[in-house]
């Protein structure tokens, strides 16, 4: 915990207070050849459910720059051979991981490769075979976070639209089946709960069944604000134990400012499916070069990558051409400029 918290640091001083983009890169790639890079790697692209607030699910991802597909494994060797080393690989960001026809293929190849991969951002759970079930175990995922917001079957179906409570509880149970098959404290599982006005009264019974399942819960503020409000705040954020008081544009403010997602420009990078290098997990609008083709670290040295970098920190103006110009996440001082 410390090392992440001393770069959190570093990164307010040179970032947001300094502005030396150049300085933090160099910081970047230095933490890069002597631990290893973090980065994302989507997986797929690809989602079966139909959730009310998610851009995947209304086509926005699938209409731009993201589109629909998934990672082929002869990919993700090419991938691993230009990226240099990896201390860390997270592959889930808008779609479905076990939607991935190959994933059985591509959990061995990391395994083989000796690069520890984490599903932190999230899955639904609702469709996986057993076999890519126990290679999530047998591959060692340190980490795999499961988005169930509600404790009944009607409840969860209200925002999961065409999940399964049942069979997403099912396929938990075969997850820890195949850790005590295999003796293995990994994945790590969280039960992920957003907090909604339909499904507030569940808070303590889903704490409760993730709690007989061995899954650190985390319930998280819905940032939708228009879709299911909370109907009594202050005792819902008693039982969810997280902030309900501020507003959601304030909160969002807060992520802009502070480069919430943004960092992931410097030092966790978002390659897609096909390649693409997008920089940060919300950019749906252009790509910055293939990390298939080129060294990820030569096309993050390239001209239009440092300067969205240098944008980001508030020494380049804001261009047109770059995702970040009609992000909500936007830093407000650039939005001003």
């Amino acid at each position: 915990m410390l090392l992440p918290r001393l770069k959190g640091t570093i990164r307010r001083i040179l970032l947001q207070w300094l502005g030396w983009s150049s300085a933090y890169a160099v910081l970047c790639s230095l933490e890069a050849v002597l631990l290893g890079r973090k980065v994302r790697l989507e997986v797929c692209s690809k989602c079966q459910l139909k959730c009310p607030t998610c851009a995947t699910a209304h086509g926005e991802t699938r209409s731009g720059i993201v589109a629909w597909g998934e990672l082929a494994p002869d990919d993700l060797s090419r991938f691993l051979g230009k990226a240099g080393r990896i201390r860390l690989l997270e592959i889930s960001n808008w779609g479905e991981i076990f939607l991935n026809r190959r994933l059985t293929d591509l959990l061995e190849r990391t395994r083989v490769g000796g690069v520890p991969v984490t599903v932190a951002n999230g899955v639904n759970l609702n469709t996986a075979t057993e076999s890519a079930l126990e290679a999530v175990v047998r591959c060692g995922v340190r980490a795999l976070t499961i988005s169930i917001d509600g404790a009944s079957s009607a409840s969860y179906a209200t925002f999961r639209i065409n999940g399964d409570l049942a069979r997403v509880l099912a396929n938990v149970e075969c997850i820890n089946h195949f850790k005590r098959k295999y003796a293995s404290e990994f994945p790590a599982l969280t039960w992920q709960f957003i907090v909604f006005g339909h499904n507030e009264d569940e808070i303590d019974a889903a704490r409760a069944m993730a709690e007989a399942r061995g899954m650190k819960f985390r319930a998280i503020r819905n940032l939708a604000a228009d879709y299911s409000p909370i109907r009594q705040p202050r005792r819902t954020a008693e039982r969810a134990r997280i902030d309900l008081a501020t507003s959601t544009d304030v909160v969002l403010d807060s992520l802009a400012d502070n480069l919430g997602f943004c960092h992931q420009v410097w030092d966790e990078p978002q390659v897609n499916w096909n390649g693409d290098l997008l920089g940060c997990c919300f950019n749906n609008s252009r790509a910055f070069g293939n990390a298939f083709e080129t060294p990820l670290a030569d096309l993050m040295a390239g001209r239009d990558y440092r300067y969205l970098q240098k944008m980001l920190a508030g020494r380049a103006p804001l261009r047109d051409d770059m995702p970040c110009a009609t992000c909500r996440l936007l830093p407000r001082s650039l939005r001003a400029a």
